[in-house]
């Protein structure tokens, strides 16, 4: 029987430490039930679990979050960035051609998944853990787009795994 494929989008990669990372880890890798490629943005995460892709952001960008204009950077990160789906993205789902697109909800990455998932016509699953601002940089504006946003990924995903007791309401 083949295994299904999923194609991991998110900002906390499986990894058996803490958090929604090790959540992943237990869903994904531990069983070895699924065949998984992972797409983060997080540069110093390394597994033989799994292919992976770094996305990194441009030297500008980069730049910026190191400096007093950081918050600035974020703002752009989490409203723009994932305007446009990187061609190492679409190749890299194109080459494992996924099953399914999972995503982790909390951040921009996941605008990502949701465009990629639309552009090959494959469905989309969502884990939300935590409501997007806790520990966000950004500005007030920013944290209210992304406090938005997160509802319409909820909304977007086919299905969805959650412990955000935020959702709950409304």
């Amino acid at each position: 029987m083949k295994r299904p494929r999923v194609f991991l989008v998110t900002s906390n990669p499986p990894a058996d430490e803490m958090g929604g990372g090790m959540l992943l880890y237990r869903k994904f890798f531990e069983r070895r039930d699924y065949d998984q490629f992972v797409v983060t943005d997080k540069l110093d995460y390394q597994t033989q679990d799994a292919p992976f892709l770094t996305l990194r952001h441009g030297p500008v960008v980069t730049r910026l979050s190191k400096t007093r204009f950081s918050l600035f950077a974020h703002d752009y990160i989490h409203t723009l960035a994932s305007r446009r789906i990187p061609e190492s993205l679409i190749a890299a789902a194109e080459t494992f051609r996924p099953d399914v697109i999972m995503m982790g909800a909390e951040t921009w990455i996941a605008d990502l998944a949701i465009r990629l998932a639309r552009r090959l016509q494959i469905p989309l699953g969502g884990h939300f853990m935590d409501w997007p601002t806790f520990g966000m940089l950004g500005h007030r504006v920013t944290k209210r787009y992304c406090s938005l946003r997160f509802r319409q990924r909820y909304l977007a995903s086919d299905l969805s795994f959650w412990f955000c007791p935020v959702l709950l309401q409304k």
